[in-house]
């Protein structure tokens, strides 16, 4: 009798409980496919929200800023944002183009500040920009209200600071900050809008949008000047390469810089100090980051929710085991007979373990293979038309729409783990139906 006609007969002796085992190893593969896309999703949506709303791909800013990442849920460095040099916006500018063509870049005037509204009073990163540019609605959602608009003294605040200070849109804010020459400045806002970060709200991520030219004004600001300037790439893996060939650019146009991704660089950076006059002020570096640098502790919700789908499946790969050592003993029960009539034929103990364990991985990698299948077909239909959030007010933890995707790499690697698994779970009950002599299998009942 060859392996397969063994495996097949074996199988379909008794199909309702190979039937039993291969449904829940089809569910479970077809769970951790879908899972695993979900998972790639939410890691999507967190770089998506970090970039597009908060860091950019690469960001130029003072090296005086005392704040080590801009998606903090409040930092004393936010008290300590300085000016980006003008020298270096100016060689900024000139070359992003030629380095990178396809690359876009944004400014930003970011300050902390206290917003305050009749006795309220609620402590506030203020965003400065575009308004024509941003926020980007995939990182900010607006539940009521309008968006931004140039020229106007307007400003945007989340749900959560809205109901601590007690304001509607329409209402008028105070908004008092430190301006650039150390003195107290104050400036009133119009609340046009309010909405939510998506995901940042979740964890209380105090900050409000306004127009960089109100931001400008009430720092004390020049039209040029900003404290950010965020550069948007075609590639996001190509930032650290060019984070490092921009601070090349700027030294070599007079303009210090260091990178955080870098330490040889910024060491030899920083070195340039040595030899300076006493007394002598040393020049304003720019700090050229990348968003992986600066959107590190939001990235870090990404990593936690996708640990947290990965003990899941771990929970349920336990519980399947489970399942197969039951089954197999089961057969093994069944089988003494059978067991006992290989051995006295001359089939070794190895022999006849592995034709059991040839049909349990046979029913096993192909339930496998089935459930993953459908789990790409799924995955496959739901990257096309997204999947909605189910209720509105819980846009801002997933986004409108959230795209599931997979790799296929993900897939061969979910299979391998369905394999091991079950190779695992079945051997010691396996081993040990094969264990009896064939004298005693054969006197079984």
């Amino acid at each position: 009798m060859t392996l397969a006609g063994f495996v097949v007969r074996s199988a379909t002796a008794a199909w309702w409980r190979s039937l039993t085992l291969a449904a829940f190893i089809s569910a479970i593969a077809f769970l951790m496919v879908v899972f695993a896309s979900f998972s790639a999703a939410v890691r999507d949506k967190v770089d998506n929200v970090v970039v597009r709303g908060l860091t950019g791909h690469i960001q130029f800013h003072s090296d005086k800023n005392a704040e080590q990442d801009m998606v903090t849920l409040y930092d004393p460095g936010w008290d300590d944002i300085d000016v980006l040099p003008a020298a270096a916006a100016s060689v900024v500018r000139k070359n992003i183009a030629a380095i990178v063509p396809q690359a876009r870049l944004e400014a930003r005037v970011r300050r902390s500040v206290s917003l305050i509204h009749g006795t309220k009073r609620e402590q506030s990163l203020l965003i400065g920009l575009d308004p024509t540019v941003g926020p980007d609605p995939e990182s900010f959602i607006l539940a009521t209200g309008h968006a931004l608009s140039a020229g106007k003294r307007e400003m945007l605040l989340t749900q959560e600071q809205a109901k601590n200070l007690k304001a509607a849109v329409g209402d008028t804010l105070q908004v008092v900050t430190r301006g650039a020459q150390g003195s107290t400045s104050e400036l009133d806002f119009t609340v046009c809008g309010i909405g939510d970060f998506v995901m940042l709200s979740l964890f209380s991520y105090k900050a409000c949008f306004v127009d960089i030219a109100g931001a400008r004004e009430l720092v004390g600001l020049g039209p040029q000047d900003v404290t950010d300037l965020l550069a948007f790439l075609h590639d996001p893996a190509a930032a650290p390469a060019v984070s490092r060939r921009l601070a090349e650019v700027l030294r070599e146009n007079g303009a210090p810089a260091v990178t955080m991704s870098d330490t040889k660089l910024s060491t030899e950076a920083m070195s340039s100090d040595e030899g300076k006059l006493p007394g002598q002020k040393a020049p304003v570096k720019t700090r050229i980051s990348t968003w992986q640098d600066m959107g590190k502790t939001f990235r870090g919700v990404g990593d936690a929710i996708s640990l947290s789908l990965t003990a899941l499946v771990v929970f349920l790969m336990l519980i399947v085991s489970i399942l197969i050592v039951n089954l197999v003993s089961l057969m093994g029960i069944e089988r003494y007979r059978e067991i006992g009539t290989l051995r006295a034929m001359g089939y070794s103990r190895g022999r006849v373990t592995g034709l059991f364990m040839a049909e349990i991985m046979a029913v096993c990698l192909s339930a496998a293979l089935a459930g993953a299948l459908l789990g790409v077909a799924l995955v496959a239909v739901l990257a096309g038309t997204g999947v909605s959030s189910p209720v509105p007010a819980l846009d801002f933890v997933m986004g409108k729409v959230l795209y599931p995707r997979l790799n296929p790499a993900d897939v061969a690697l979910i299979l391998c783990i369905i394999c091991v698994f079950s190779l695992g779970a079945s051997l010691a009950p396996a081993l040990r139906a094969c264990s009896l002599r064939p004298a005693d299998t054969l006197r079984q009942e």
